[in-house]
């Protein structure tokens, strides 16, 4: 198994990494390509995924519960045509997920889909003041990312809709700030779309 620990695992947006869990076998090929490419972490990261490891169920349990929370408040507004959220009992994947998720946690990551599409979308990621649009996901604080034209870039229209990715698709991982904070943001950012 092959772990991005850049993610959840750091969690605090401050090391890139992975982490290769297999049998000696398959360690000894990593080890070896690792020493021929240099792919290694400093000791300074891993000391500090070790420091992340210490606060990673606190953390997941209040990106799971936020996540939860602003996914219900998406449910509402008219703007968006549909969320993506496995905790949401709406979710056709719900049932699978209560199946696969301990005690309801259900993870920081949600995806909305703004009925305007991708002028809306450009909107909301404008008027949002204090959650970011960045590059990598996962970490303490609030972000959010753009499918697209980010880590979808590369495929044309078509391939996109085979994908389900829409012009008006939107990535939010849900940080660990006071949910009301988050709301309330999304809420403004939301209200100046035109």
């Amino acid at each position: 198994v092959v772990y991005s620990a850049t993610k959840y695992i750091g969690g605090h947006s401050d090391v890139t990494a992975g982490i290769v869990v297999a049998d000696k076998e398959t360690i000894g090929k990593v080890y070896t390509s690792g020493l021929l490419f240099g792919p290694t972490l400093s000791p300074f990261d891993g000391w500090l995924l070790i420091r992340s490891l210490r606060t990673l169920e606190l953390r997941m349990k209040q990106h799971s519960h936020n996540a939860l929370k602003l996914a219900e408040y998406f449910e509402t507004n008219p703007l968006i045509s549909a969320v993506y959220y496995p905790g949401l009992t709406s979710s056709p994947t719900h049932p699978i997920a209560e199946r696969l998720f301990n005690n309801n946690l259900f993870g920081g990551m949600l995806s909305i889909d703004l009925a305007g599409g991708e002028r809306h979308a450009y909107e909301l990621l404008r008027n949002l003041e204090t959650i970011k649009f960045v590059p990598s996901l996962a970490g303490v604080s609030t972000s959010t990312s753009y499918p697209a034209k980010t880590s979808h870039r590369s495929l044309n229209d078509e391939e996109l809709r085979k994908a389900n990715i829409s012009k008006g698709l939107i990535r939010v991982s849900v940080g660990l700030e006071d949910i009301n904070d988050i709301i309330d943001e999304f809420e403004r950012a939301i209200a100046k779309i035109r």
